[in-house]
């Protein structure tokens, strides 16, 4: 009776450990497995499914929020160079189809525009660049060319049109080196 009682060192239930994460790893799986083979009701798989539809609409309703007060801050900090309306920021929008989109409405917004957007995506730096196509034929500017030349701040490349390009990179910490950089060109 007493071998019952008695508490066993630290170094048995040290043998034990793996055994007990073993069995515990078993029971999620089989609760998980268990779970999955549950046929839910039609009614409640069809709310299910608007409530995702739901939370994404206010999701995208956010995001083109977001994206609007970006645009009206990018618009009060353009300055002119040359006759050149240059706006070169770091934004804060995670992904590059909505920067995409921001870059072409403020294109169609402002003339003579020479746009330089740097933003993080997945910890990674992305570079943006859009010019009116006025300068494109009058100055000679390149956006692929001259993204492509920047992009090296970051460890990075890139390419496009000569009116827009991209670019990807690995240092993040470069990113205010290639927005410099792109900048130069217009010198």
């Amino acid at each position: 009776m007493e071998d019952y009682l008695r508490v066993g060192n630290f170094s048995d239930i040290q043998q034990h450990q793996p055994t007990l994460e073993i069995i515990q790893i078993d029971t999620i799986n089989n609760a998980i497995h268990d779970f999955t083979k549950i046929k839910f009701p039609a009614p409640i798989i069809d709310a299910l499914i608007e409530i995702k539809k739901q939370i994404s609409k206010t999701d995208n309703q956010g995001s083109k929020e977001q994206t609007k007060l970006i645009k009206e801050g990018l618009l009060t900090k353009i300055e002119i160079v040359g006759g050149i309306n240059v706006i070169a920021q770091r934004i804060d929008i995670g992904d590059s189809a909505t920067i995409k989109d921001l870059a072409f409405q403020l294109k169609g917004q402002v003339e003579n525009l020479f746009l330089i957007l740097g933003a993080e995506i997945n910890q990674k730096p992305n570079l943006t660049i859009v010019i009116s196509d006025n300068l494109v034929k009058e100055k000679g500017l390149h956006a692929g060319n001259i993204i492509r030349e920047a992009a090296k701040e970051m460890q990075g490349g890139g390419g496009g049109q000569p009116f827009y390009a991209t670019a990807g990179g690995n240092n993040i910490l470069g990113l205010e080196a290639a927005i410099v950089k792109a900048l130069s060109f217009l010198n």
